[in-house]
């Protein structure tokens, strides 16, 4: 049979303007709707009787045209329409051939334009063949706006994504190479150059993705070099990342010799430095180099390790060298899992890069990785001159670490916070719900029913750290306040001692109060013992530093010495004490806790000290901000304590408002004093729980601080909790669906499941299946370790080791550098995969230069009982 060409014509229909016409209608036995109804009739006229609703090609609804009677009946075919706008574009273009966003405009208006060609009853046979022909006629528009526009970051970008839709992987990589040659000094260019060559299964390797890093900075340096200094504290900064990324790609691919070395020279370089080299302009930069790796590869105590001095001090004298014990270990490796034990054990024992002269030469000739060389790190040098790229490079060294230590200033908002590729290290304790029990039928009258599921009223603090990490947050107990003290730890000895060198040697390098309280918190997530120590050894040196006395008592507090502590008495329901002490710091006297309850004298006095405080911010300095933030929190409790919380929220509410003013809003000052506000107001629910408080206000208050700050969890957590306790969930759901679809990152994502798995016991298991598919599938969170690792773990422990092996090798596709996830499958479904399999996974890993320190054999991936039969 012939295909039925269909011509969809729009009718606009108009209601007859005659009186005698509507006069007739009046013996019809029903009641005509007018005015308001019909102009709704009209915005609706497009859809017709074929059920084609054609609003979304044309767009927003244009007046109808008035130039006759039969135009307005007739209207124009889609062919007609489609025919205009290309004939306008092509017209505007012919005279505006620099405006990109016209040429943007016209080739997504092809899109538009395609639609139609998909309806009618043979569309599914001819979209794989429409879509190809449409990309065709899209790279066609983009090679004549590249004519005009040729160096265009966001044309170029537009092109390239396209190009990838159509071209095979060997193309693709050669218009990439053409278009960094062009614009080599592209950032964006770069950033989506590196994702494509790490997360593209096909031309991914571990060297030539090494490579492309060790380019990437070699480039920005030039650049960087060229540069003043307001401009080049961009340049360095996204460096920063850059570095921080390829470390972390080492890591997860196995190489964490090679990670650690790395992150180590380039401290070691740009901010242990010789002073020499920055007072001397006549020393080049590859001078610098070449002077660097002879201090590498004489193999002294490096930045981390125990008794390194740092580059600097090793060109004014010699000091005594530590031998690195070599530990050697002989196991006998029976199944496959034996295997990934003791890769998993060589790799506990093996993070810092080794030296030459300590280590055997048998073990170097077994493993040349353990040694990292002057060579792997020389392209990765770089040098630094801004205080911005050096914070992000002193706190990169603990995100390399999994720590969540953030610098001062850095806020939610940024991508600092919520990188793909730098959170897949995140400690998730409390993720996973215990353990469901299957609900048992009841009979009601004999009528079986299924009983209501229970919700989970749990804390809300077990979400992903994803907040301005303070004091509060650092020493929190974990029953009262969102805390960080678990994540502050890590799991390896030799890590721990490196991170332990690693304040040690910064803070000697320059002192920072934010450096000090994030190492006492570090030390107390093992034991308070050495937390105290460490505190009173920091505070010989800086006894009159309140900063730092203020931590010693959180710290104290957190692991319950409340008599130590001594502070912040409103929180363990002691508000006169707590009163107490806001009315001598408004006196500014000594806190005398045998004082007598404070008259209305002293209270009035305080209050006109803290107004006065808090009157002026427009007036203050930078530096002042802080202290003023402080007053400001003071203040609003002070005014809790003695008036209610409606006075409370007003101070916040003014402060709040001068930020707005300062066009501040969404900063990192605006969000800390959201999350005192927050805190305040949560503590006054849960210390009048039992007399009853209204959601709605919570509900009000959280709903405007996650507008500003859609990624903080503590919001989040809160929220979750507030709609908990109403028994209403749909709004959780909403407000989850509202921010994924404005910014789908990883943290959100780990929100959104991690509320699921708990809202319900048990939970609806295809509603978070659902959850973790789209994250897995969002252009922005595919590649996330994290993720596929907490999805495949679902499904075993769902029991579908099926559906899990089909998750293994898509997370190998999306993520073909993680070690980390080629290990799992083989952890976890070893008695899933054939023989063959497990030949092609070792296979694959070796070809895409996965490091793997335990040699293999070939009887370890056949059948484990076969295996142990022929040994």
């Amino acid at each position: 049979m012939g295909k039925i060409l269909i011509l969809c014509t729009r009718i606009r229909i108009r209601p007859s303007l005659d009186p005698e016409a509507r006069l007739a209608d009046e013996d019809q036995d029903f009641i005509q709707i007018e005015n308001d109804a019909q102009g709704k009739a009209e915005k609706n006229s497009q859809v017709v009787s074929s059920g084609v609703d054609y609003r979304s090609i044309e767009g927003p609804t244009r007046p109808a045209p008035h130039d006759s009677d039969e135009e307005s009946e007739e209207g124009e075919s889609f062919d007609e329409y489609v025919r205009r706008r290309t004939i306008e574009f092509n017209k505007q273009l012919a005279q505006e051939p620099e405006n990109v966003e016209a040429w943007l405009a016209f080739i997504a208006f092809q899109d538009e334009a395609a639609q139609g060609l998909n309806t009618g009853v043979d569309s599914k046979s001819r979209t794989k063949a429409n879509k190809s022909s449409l990309n065709e006629v899209k790279m066609s528009i983009f090679e004549k706006a590249l004519e005009a526009n040729p160096h265009n970051e966001a044309l170029v970008l537009a092109y390239l994504d396209c190009g990838e839709k159509m071209w095979d992987t060997l193309t693709l990589l050669q218009h990439w190479d053409k278009a960094l040659k062009k614009h080599p000094e592209s950032i964006r260019l770069w950033a989506d150059y590196i994702n494509l060559r790490q997360t593209n299964f096909s031309s991914f390797s571990f060297l030539q993705c090494v490579k492309v890093f060790e380019d990437c900075i070699a480039t920005l340096n030039k650049v960087a070099r060229r540069l003043q200094r307001k401009p080049r504290e961009s340049i360095e900064s996204v460096m920063v990342y850059v570095l921080l990324r390829a470390c972390l790609f080492m890591r997860q691919s196995g190489y964490h010799e090679r990670g650690f070395g790395t992150m180590q020279a380039v401290v070691e370089f740009a901010l242990f430095q010789p002073q020499i080299f920055t007072m001397s302009l006549d020393i080049s930069f590859e001078d610098m180099v070449a002077e660097f790796a002879e201090f590498w590869d004489n193999e002294v105590p490096r930045f981390g390790e125990e008794g390194a001095k740092g580059w600097r001090e090793y060109y004014r004298s010699k000091y005594s060298k530590e031998k690195f014990v070599l530990h050697c270990f002989g196991h006998k490796v029976y199944s496959l899992q034996d295997w990934v034990r003791l890769e998993d054990s060589k790799e506990r024992r093996s993070r810092l890069p080794k030296k030459m002269k300590d280590t055997p030469p048998e073990i170097i000739d077994e493993d040349p990785y353990v040694i990292t060389l002057s060579d792997d790190i020389r392209e990765f040098l770089f040098n630094i001159t801004t205080h911005e790229a050096r914070q992000g490079l002193l706190y990169g060294v603990f995100v390399y670490l999994g720590l969540p230590f953030t610098p001062p200033g850095v806020g939610t908002n940024t991508h600092f916070c919520i990188d793909t590729f730098t959170h897949n290290d995140l400690k998730l304790d409390g993720f996973w719900p215990s353990k469901q029990q299957p609900l048992r039928i009841t009979y009601v009258e004999g009528i079986p029913m299924e009983p209501e599921h229970a919700v989970q009223d749990r804390e809300p603090f077990d979400y992903p750290v994803s907040y301005p990490v303070g004091t509060s947050e650092l020493f929190a107990r974990h029953d009262h306040w969102f805390s960080c003290v678990t994540n502050c730890h890590v799991d390896n000895d030799i890590e721990a001692k490196f991170t332990r060198n690693a304040f040690k040697q910064l803070l000697s390098l320059k002192w920072t109060d934010h450096l000090a309280v994030c190492y006492l918190s570090f030390e107390s997530s093992y034991s308070n013992k050495s937390a105290r120590s460490l505190a009173k050894e920091l505070l010989k040196d800086n006894r009159s530093n309140l900063t730092l006395w203020n931590v010693y008592a959180q710290m104290e507090k957190c692991h319950g010495k409340l008599k130590e502590a001594r502070k912040l008495e409103w929180e363990e329901g002691r508000s006169d004490h707590a009163l107490k002490i806001l009315v001598s710091l408004g006196a500014e006297q000594v806190y005398d806790e045998k004082a007598e309850v404070p008259s209305n004298a002293q209270i009035l006095k305080a209050r006109k000290f803290y107004q006065q405080k808090t009157s002026q911010l427009s007036l203050l300095t930078e530096d002042e901000m802080d202290i003023a933030y402080h007053y400001t929190i003071c203040y609003a409790l002070f005014q809790y304590l003695t008036r209610g919380l409606e006075e409370a929220s007003a101070v916040y509410e003014r402060a709040l408002e001068y930020i707005k003013e300062r066009h501040a809003e969404r900063g990192f000052e605006s969000e800390v004093l959201w999350v005192a506000y927050i805190k305040l107001r949560y503590q006054h629910v849960v210390v009048n729980t039992r007399s009853g408080y209204k959601p709605g206000q919570l509900r009000e208050a959280l709903q405007r601080a996650m507008s500003l700050f859609p990624n903080n969890t503590v919001f989040i957590g809160l929220y979750v909790w507030n709609e908990a306790r109403t028994k209403l969930y749909n709004r959780v759901r909403t407000m989850f669906v509202k921010s994924l679809e404005s910014d789908p990152n990883v943290i959100l994502w780990l929100s959104a499941i991690r509320t699921e798995l708990h809202n319900h016991h048990p939970y609806d298991v295809n509603q978070v299946r659902s959850l973790f598919e789209s994250a897995t599938e969002s252009t922005t969170t595919r590649a996330s370790i994290l993720l596929w690792k907490l999805y495949i773990e679902h499904e075993v422990q769902c029991g579908d080791k099926a559906r899990a092996k089909s998750l293994y090798y898509r997370a190998i596709r999306a993520c073909p550098w993680s070690k980390e996830i080629c290990l799992l499958g083989i952890r976890l479904l070893s008695r899933q995969l054939s023989e063959k399999e497990l030949h092609e996974i070792v296979s694959l890993m070796m070809e895409k230069e996965i490091r793997l320190r335990q040699p293999i054999d070939d009887r370890l991936l056949a059948d484990d009982d076969a295996m142990i039969d022929s040994l």
